[in-house]
């Protein structure tokens, strides 16, 4: 989440660490939230397309939205946002 806050200083984030299953964690937040938002693994390809388990639990059982961010492919050269780092994972509160 590094830098994201300042870039958009008028979205809340907040940080939460918690202990279990992700998709079980996940849901149980979708109670509380407006939209949950998880990143893919990002295969590429045909694998791409694909939902991952999270993904999948959440798209049948969240209370709430549910956006599932891919992220674009690098570039030649290995730069661009798909060589930054992993996707974002995150859940905004109600």
């Amino acid at each position: 989440m590094a830098g994201w806050r300042e870039r958009y200083p008028g979205v809340k984030v907040e940080a939460l660490v918690a202990a279990g299953r992700a998709a079980k964690v996940l849901i149980g937040m979708s109670h509380t939230a407006q939209l949950v938002v998880v990143g893919s693994r990002g295969h590429g390809g045909f694998a791409g397309l694909l939902l991952g388990s999270v993904g999948r639990q959440l798209m049948h059982y969240a209370e709430c939205p549910v956006l599932i961010a891919h992220a674009p492919a690098a570039g030649r050269n290995g730069e661009g946002p798909a060589a930054a780092g992993p996707s974002p994972l995150g859940v905004a509160p109600r």
